[in-house]
């Protein structure tokens, strides 16, 4: 046997105690119309869709634009890496050579990707003694590249002392 109880309590036949009988209030209930028209129940508005497939291709478009400046940011700073780490080599070819290269030279890498300059300049020691027993040079070497919107460089300085002979 089913119970149509509701919240513990047997039907009564007067509606919450308000005077209303049960069964007139369920007519009333009954004869409200609520407007629903055929076309809003079987799906979406063309004009839904198209807002939809809008706002769905903004965001792919925006997406595709990040991923795309991502790659962009992964090759210069490839290429920034390669340039300093050719720079470091140029660096330390010039440092460790028997005789230092005094004045400008330059070149390309062996790629043809990089181009790149040294230069070996006397350095003041007049901030030491009067006479320092060794000669100071400064020394820089310069990499450059064709980038995507113009040349591109990275810049090494150093200073390197060598023995005097007396």
């Amino acid at each position: 046997m089913l119970k149509n109880w509701s919240y513990g309590r047997p039907p009564s036949s007067r509606s919450a105690g308000r005077g209303i009988p049960r069964a007139a209030v369920v007519k009333i209930m009954s004869t409200k119309k609520t407007p629903s028209p055929a076309w809003n129940i079987h799906g979406f508005t063309l004009l839904e869709v198209m807002v939809a497939m809008a706002i769905l291709g903004i965001g792919l478009l925006v997406l595709i634009q990040l991923f795309s400046q991502g790659l962009h940011s992964v090759t210069v700073s490839e290429d920034y890496t390669k340039a300093a780490v050719y720079a470091r080599e140029k660096m330390t070819e010039v440092l460790t050579s028997q005789k230092l290269p005094i004045g400008l030279s330059e070149g390309l890498s062996e790629n043809d990707r990089f181009h790149w300059k040294v230069e070996v300049i006397p350095s003041p020691t007049d901030v030491f003694d009067d006479n320092p027993p060794f000669l100071m040079y400064k020394v820089k070497v310069g990499v450059t590249w064709e980038g995507r919107f113009g040349e591109k460089g990275i810049q090494l300085e150093t200073l390197k002392t060598i023995k005097k002979n007396e």
